[in-house]
């Protein structure tokens, strides 16, 4: 646009544009503009793939008033040229030694049209790949896909490091043709994962420090908060993505939630997620086959919030029990989330909030199962002993078995014992008043043998509530 702002005619005026870009068309010369008046011209410019970051287009103008004076200005823009590719790489910010971090790229089609993609990655020196964790098997770390105007594509791995420090990751890379030449972007945040020999983020007890190990200081990339309060510090508030490693905890359910830098994370109207509330639930109903192991049930808010790739939910577990849990999600039905144990809890990846809680998958039964050898056949009565209630340091009544040689041969019978709740049974059980492992008794062919079955609870037993064991007989031919 020229303007004539001052009190006399603009006679011969004269536009030139310097840039060494191509333009489409070319400015209009030698008009006139009376004073207060004012022309605008349009000009279209063809900027080549990528040659240069930016242009500078300047506009020299000269004109004449009317003694024929000749004026001089200029005027100048710079234009910065952006990348069809938009390339993230985000990875834990801290991990113990030995234990999985994880890592994930994301590459997003900001133009308008269609792009082929060759996507690679690399580890850090002393970091393995975790087999079967590489999205689509490509333990070369290196993708190679279409992505469409306006396309994200986001590929996720876990690795594991053999040397504590701290580690900075490489950048990736996404090789693609455009505009018939060949580029390359590269992924512009700088990872640096700290790798500690006695702690992780997953074992951290929240305001004390696990072993010897001290708690990170106010340098440490992760940034914590209560549950409930606002991070929107640690979040872009245009795109949603998580700028910081971020750490959301409730010191009194002791559980967190962790969420990588470079997630993003938002609220069910799309708008960046800057609150997450971390309760307890009221228990929903629980099928027959589940036993809760979690020390109650976690409401996760708000509702609707979504969370690319994923976040992380830690929790405590019973750590007596032998079975190995899982987090479960509720909505309307409970669904098994898998889990990964480190020492006495378990934590999963989530993309949004639900109910949650901690189970295993086992019967609520006490079964005595006999295991019969081929050609021998016996029969124990009865199939359930309840030794009641014991407190520690009790020795149960007698309770009498039958062990009935239903075969054609002499049979030699031994005992074996197992259980899920701390060795209760394995350190405790007695047969005929002797450690159950030494019991070995012959049962004639169509005899019978009575044993006497007690439990002593060792004194220094930590469990509670209903504890669950198996006593199996082997039988096999008797020498004699």
């Amino acid at each position: 646009e020229v303007r004539n702002v001052g009190e006399t005619k603009a006679n011969d005026i004269s536009l030139r544009l310097n840039s060494d870009l191509l333009m489409d068309g070319s400015p209009p010369q030698n008009f006139n503009l009376d004073d207060g008046e004012q022309k605008s011209l349009e000009v279209k410019f063809r900027f080549p793939p990528l040659s240069k970051a930016s242009y500078d287009i300047a506009v020299n103008t000269s004109w004449s008033d009317e003694h024929g004076v000749r004026y001089f200005i200029e005027d100048s823009q710079t234009v910065q040229l952006k990348l069809p590719l938009e390339i993230r790489k985000s990875a834990t910010g801290e991990v113990k030694l030995g234990k999985q971090a994880y890592v994930s790229l994301s590459v997003e089609n900001v133009q308008t049209i269609p792009l082929r993609v060759i996507l690679s990655d690399a580890l850090p020196v002393s970091f393995t790949p975790v087999n079967g964790t590489v999205i689509d098997n490509k333990t070369d770390l290196r993708w190679q896909f279409d992505l469409a105007p306006g396309g994200r594509r986001v590929f996720t791995y876990q690795m594991n490091a053999s040397q504590a420090g701290a580690h900075r990751l490489p950048y990736a890379h996404a090789t693609y043709i455009w505009g018939g030449e060949e580029y390359t972007n590269s992924s512009k945040t700088e990872n640096i994962i700290l790798v500690y020999k006695g702690l992780s983020y997953q074992e951290q007890e929240f305001g004390k420090a696990l072993n010897t190990t001290p708690e990170p200081d106010t340098t440490s990339p992760i940034e914590e908060v209560n549950s409930g309060e606002d991070f929107s510090r640690w979040v872009d508030n245009s795109s949603g993505v998580a700028l910081k490693d971020i750490k959301v905890k409730n010191d009194t359910l002791n559980v967190f939630i962790f969420i990588p830098k470079g997630t993003k994370i938002l609220n069910a109207n799309g708008t960046p997620l800057t609150r997450i509330t971390i309760e307890e639930a009221k228990p929903p109903n629980i099928p027959s086959n589940l036993i809760m192991v979690g020390e109650t049930y976690y409401q996760l808010g708000p509702d609707g919030a979504t969370f690319v790739p994923f976040i992380y939910f830690n929790v405590p577990f019973k750590a007596s029990m032998t079975e190995s849990p899982s987090i479960y999600r509720y909505n309307g039905n409970w669904t098994s989330l898998g889990g990964t144990v480190n020492g006495s809890k378990v934590y999963t990846n989530l993309s949004n909030f639900s109910v949650y809680a901690v189970f295993v998958e086992s019967s609520p039964k006490v079964n005595l199962i006999v295991k019969i050898r081929p050609s021998i056949s016996i029969e124990v009565t009865p199939e359930d002993i309840d030794f009641g209630a014991l407190a520690p340091g009790d020795f149960s009544s007698k309770s009498n078995l039958s062990i009935k040689n239903s075969g054609a041969s002499n049979i030699s019978v031994t005992a074996n014992v197992t259980d899920s709740a701390g060795n209760l049974y394995v350190d405790g059980l007695n047969i005929d008043d002797k450690p159950w492992k030494s019991f070995s008794h012959t049962v004639l062919k169509n005899d019978s043998k009575i044993a006497s079955i007690a439990l002593k609870v060792p004194e220094i037993y930590e469990g509670v509530g209903s504890k669950e064991g198996r006593l199996m007989f082997w039988a096999e031919r008797s020498k004699n």
